[in-house]
């Protein structure tokens, strides 16, 4: 009796392993969410104010907000902890940008950004809260300049990339933001 119940375990174990899926692969993520009608959160690029130059992550980088049209470049960047990704800004109007004593605390807007492929498929999320500084070229606007977008080691080289960005602050104001940009692979 002990030895059936050992062999009918052991098939049942084993005929679940056959053929099925393979409970270690990540699901398959969701597709960026729509804006659907809410109010504007403008993703764009960041420029050193020092240097004139795009943000590349670095330390003492004076962040301010450029409008990006869709289609522009963005570059990738190796940031200064070693990882591959696109710096992305974001500005609205209207949200309580959160404490800047503070910036990752609960005071602050929540981010999410999803980046996607020319396929259509997810290469990078991000998650997190950050607070926003009032933007002195755009009276009433807040922006952040610092959204580092990770993506794996390989630029994908001259394909167009959309973010897509949702913002929640404290009160429940919710912004909603998309662009389209080809990756710039330098050289």
């Amino acid at each position: 009796m002990r030895r059936t119940k050992v062999i009918s375990t052991a098939l049942l174990l084993l005929t679940g392993c056959i053929g099925g899926p393979d409970e270690r692969t990540p699901p398959d993520l969701p597709p960026p969410p729509s804006c659907g009608g809410m109010p504007d959160l403008e993703l764009g690029r960041c420029i050193d104010e020092s240097t004139g130059a795009q943000c590349a992550g670095g330390e003492g980088e004076v962040a301010s907000f450029e409008t990006m049209t869709s289609g522009s470049d963005l570059r990738y960047v190796t940031g200064p902890q070693g990882s591959s990704m696109f710096v992305i800004a974001a500005r609205a109007e209207g949200i309580y940008p959160g404490d800047p004593e503070n910036p990752l605390g609960r005071e602050s807007p929540l981010v999410e950004m999803t980046l996607v492929n020319e396929a259509g498929a997810t290469i990078s999320v991000l998650r997190r809260r950050a607070a926003f500084d009032p933007d002195p070229a755009a009276s009433g606007m807040y922006f952040n300049g610092g959204f580092f977008v990770i993506v794996d080691d390989r630029c994908p080289r001259d394909q167009m990339l959309r973010a897509v960005a949702t913002l929640e602050d404290r009160d429940g104001e919710t912004r909603c933001g998309d662009l389209e940009f080809t990756a710039d692979c330098g050289g």
